[in-house]
């Protein structure tokens, strides 16, 4: 059954027996162009999630071929020769993460790795890069979410995840009830992102730069190594001293309680810092404090920039409020909260995103590496 939203998509292929995988395998070992791939995983993170479900399409360049296909995780190791092929070029939206998610599986991808976020950036930084937002600006057409796909909905008629269930579980269960539902789902995605490949690449050509070249032949030569190079680089991780941070992590964690129990002893009750309400008593009620400004529901607001005022005019309850503030993110973010993506051998796989900054500078993502403290600071 079509899940499709327009008619002008090919059906998918579902390769559900050996000789429809054999076949397929042929025609991507056979296919000379760029091939698009997707994959439905057991989670987000780079380490320790793998493949459920993948999906190759193939689309000629102004050509009659025009192909979508599902396959089960159970035939993987099939595909083994064409994703191990350093000559093929594989098309995603963050391909680097569905590299990932591959060789976590068990196969490295040697070929070119090719983003299409990463070109969008390049047509238009100032536009959202993600592969629904690009594919429904480029061709008027909406792709639905996961969650218009898959979720129930509410007694409001709005899709509502179903609680103590994984994305990657609730897709198997569909998929068991309907798998007509996961297999144009998935697949589309791996179509999509070729046919907005194939757009991509004719406005980029469109644009001279210098010596006779156009921005495809810079994304070919600058953005697609450089693709590689990160994947390496996510796949290696980055090393963490958790030595380090386990030694500094009880010495906050007094402090924390330390400056705690001056807060409750100068409240007259056991004060809870991070409680609004419990600070609002505090302030406003007992110590009478002036409020500068309001929240939206008419509450004086103990936010950053007011807890900042009040100091810098020597209410020095509100000097504790802010160290007690920075010593809990120094420990939420800069210790439990790096400990908690570290693996088995104390590296971190942050995502590098290429398409991001609109200088072209990197940001990293799950987590964000580049806003560390400085040693001793918060």
């Amino acid at each position: 059954m079509r899940r499709s939203w327009t008619l002008d998509r090919p059906e998918p292929a579902y390769a559900k027996e050996e000789h429809q995988v054999d076949e397929l395998v042929e025609h991507l070992a056979n296919w000379k162009g760029p091939i698009g791939y997707d994959t439905e995983t057991t989670g987000l993170e780079l380490v320790g999630n793998n493949i459920v479900y993948f999906s190759f399409s193939t689309i000629a360049e102004g050509g009659p071929d025009d192909n979508r296909f599902f396959i089960e995780r159970k035939w993987l190791e099939k595909f083994r020769p064409v994703l191990e092929d350093p000559t093929k070029a594989w098309v995603g939206s963050q391909i680097k993460y569905d590299a990932n998610m591959t060789k976590n599986s068990g196969i490295w991808m040697p070929g070119d790795l090719m983003c299409t976020l990463t070109m969008d950036r390049m047509v238009d930084p100032k536009q959202q890069h993600g592969l629904k937002e690009a594919y429904e600006r480029e061709f008027g057409e909406k792709m639905m979410s996961f969650a218009q796909t898959f979720y129930p909905k509410n007694k409001k008629g709005k899709p509502a995840k179903p609680k103590n269930m994984e994305l990657y579980q609730i897709m198997q269960e569909r998929f068991k009830e309907d798998p007509d539902r996961v297999i144009d789902y998935a697949s589309l995605d791996a179509w999509a992102v070729l046919r907005l490949f194939w757009r991509l690449k004719e406005k980029l050509e469109s644009v001279e730069t210098w010596y006779g070249w156009d921005l495809f032949d810079v994304f070919l030569e600058f953005e697609v190594p450089f693709t590689r190079v990160l994947f390496h680089m996510e796949a290696q991780g980055v090393m963490l001293d958790k030595d380090y941070l386990h030694e500094i992590r009880q010495p906050i964690v007094d402090k924390i309680n330390e400056v705690g129990a001056k807060l409750s002893k100068a409240a007259g009750w056991d004060l809870n810092p991070k409680s609004t309400p419990q600070l609002n008593k505090f302030l406003f009620e007992k110590l009478k404090l002036e409020p500068f400004k309001k929240t939206k529901t008419g509450a004086p607001s103990t936010d950053m920039e007011v807890m900042k005022r009040y100091a810098s005019v020597g209410v020095e309850v509100v000097k504790l409020i802010l160290e007690h503030r920075s010593l809990v993110k120094l420990l939420g973010t800069y210790v439990d909260g790096l400990l908690k993506w570290a693996d088995a051998n104390g590296r971190i796989h942050t995502t590098l995103n290429q398409h991001r900054a609109d200088t072209t500078r990197l940001s990293s993502s799950d987590p964000n590496l580049q806003n560390q403290t400085r040693s001793g600071s918060a």
